[in-house]
């Protein structure tokens, strides 16, 4: 895929068309840069979505296509480069258009169709199909160019006629596009504001737009003893993440159950360290540890608890985090080669936004996140810190609830209910705030 597009790239002569949903391959950015280069009249237009609508998309391709844009700022040559998304309007209503299509049209001589976007991973790690249709006579290559015409037209609100006879009397293709508008359709410059910061981009972009293959090839050809270690050990995961869910052990998750079991030692000076046994016990069976913060909360009261609770998370995730420390990723390298490590790399120095995402969009069970920051080498303090910032919401919310909980339960009152709706809007505007704070910081820092 790439090697075709760079060679259609290499025979360009007065304008390239493009339309494509993602734009982040930096290596057709600089063949785009070297052309351009070689040919002082060749303009570069390109079509692409307003904005990536997906958390994900909007975490890799919105920063790719920032990189990619970079590229044509530091060569000097984005006055010959356009960056346009379509809109529509009826005179009440204006909504941008979203752009799916893989089209590139170079010059009049060659056409292109079909799956691939112009991002690494479609350039280097997916399987992709385009059919590329290269003009060898005037007939050919004036159907060519009509059709360029007619999808710029589209955007444009004309047709291709209108198109052919502005590009006949000399004007520019991206003079065309900026500035041609009927019916309420027309092209507008991209603005994609400021990338995210690297806690954000190099942890999610290698996994969500790779260069290359995810080295599966590298896991079957793995030795016999690591591989099925490893599988042994993430099926036996699996399992116990689940006996807590569909097998009898989830009676033992049961709140009035563990409830009572705490209150027996309530009064007692030793209760806080009997509750942070219980989350370091339950951090190496996987017990969910928000209903052993909420229980906490319930039987030791909302301070207590909280500080009981905070306290159980922070030793349990420690000493989890110390186990895969000092096991390392030596038995996962076998299994799943340089992409692991590569990942690492990125991960570690930039984990403090790392994990208070994860633990704030919890994405696996407490205790993987804590034994896999370990093994990646992430730095102690990052990984404290980052949870806690992680955590806390939901350390509050489920101290709050765990303790009005109990006492809705055991003195079902209006004031008790009053208290409950006041701490359940209490938690919904400190976790949307803190969600807000963590974004915001990630895309303006």
């Amino acid at each position: 895929m790439e090697k075709l597009f760079l060679a259609s790239i290499d025979v360009a002569e007065q304008a390239i068309y493009i339309e494509n949903q993602f734009l982040s391959s930096e290596t057709i950015a600089k063949a785009l840069v070297k052309r351009l280069r070689e040919r002082p009249a060749l303009e570069v237009l390109l079509v692409a979505p307003k904005t990536h609508a997906s958390w994900l998309e909007a975490r890799t391709m919105r920063n790719g296509r920032l990189a990619f844009m970079k590229v044509f700022d530091e060569a000097g040559l984005r006055d010959r480069v356009q960056l346009l998304y379509p809109e529509t309007c009826d005179g009440k209503a204006t909504a941008a258009v979203m752009v799916h299509a893989k089209v590139m049209i170079v010059d009049d001589r060659i056409l292109r169709v079909g799956s691939a976007n112009l991002n690494n991973r479609s350039m280097g790690a997916d399987s992709e199909c385009d059919l590329a249709i290269e003009a060898r006579t005037d007939a050919e290559r004036e159907r060519i160019a009509e059709i360029r015409n007619m999808l710029l037209g589209t955007y444009c609100g004309v047709n291709a006629a209108a198109i052919r006879e502005q590009l006949t009397g000399n004007t520019s293709l991206l003079s065309i596009a900026a500035n041609l508008s009927a019916d309420g359709y027309r092209l507008r410059p991209v603005e994609d504001g400021k990338p995210d910061r690297a806690e954000i981009t190099q942890v999610v972009t290698p996994v969500a737009d790779p260069p290359g293959p995810l080295g599966l090839e590298r896991a079957a050809a793995a030795t016999f003893p690591a591989s099925m270690k490893i599988i042994a050990l993430l099926v036996g995961i699996c399992l116990l993440a689940a006996s807590w869910r569909f097998t009898p052990l989830d009676a033992y998750t049961d709140s009035e159950a563990l409830m009572r079991a705490f209150r027996s030692f309530q009064g007692s000076p030793i209760a806080p360290l009997i509750a942070i046994a219980a989350f370091v016990l339950g951090g190496f069976i996987l017990f969910p540890v928000t209903v052993l913060i909420a229980v906490t909360a319930a039987a030791l009261g909302p301070w207590l608890g909280f500080t009981s609770a905070a306290s159980g998370v922070l030793a349990s995730a420690s000493l989890i985090y110390a186990i895969g420390r000092i096991r390392g990723l030596e038995p996962m390298k076998s299994l799943l080669g340089p992409r692991l490590i590569r990942i690492q790399k990125n991960i570690v120095g930039n984990g403090v936004m790392a994990v208070a995402l994860i633990r704030m969009i919890p994405v696996a069970p407490f205790s993987l996140v804590n034994i896999a920051a370990g093994a990646m080498g992430i730095r102690f303090v990052d990984f404290i810190v980052g949870t806690v910032l992680g955590m806390t919401p939901g350390l509050l919310a489920m101290s709050a609830f765990g303790a009005q909980i109990s006492d809705l339960l055991a003195r079902p009152t209006w004031s008790n209910v009053a208290i409950l709706l006041i701490c359940v809007t209490a938690w919904l505007l400190f976790s949307i705030t803190a969600q807000f704070v963590v974004t915001r910081l990630s895309r303006h820092s």
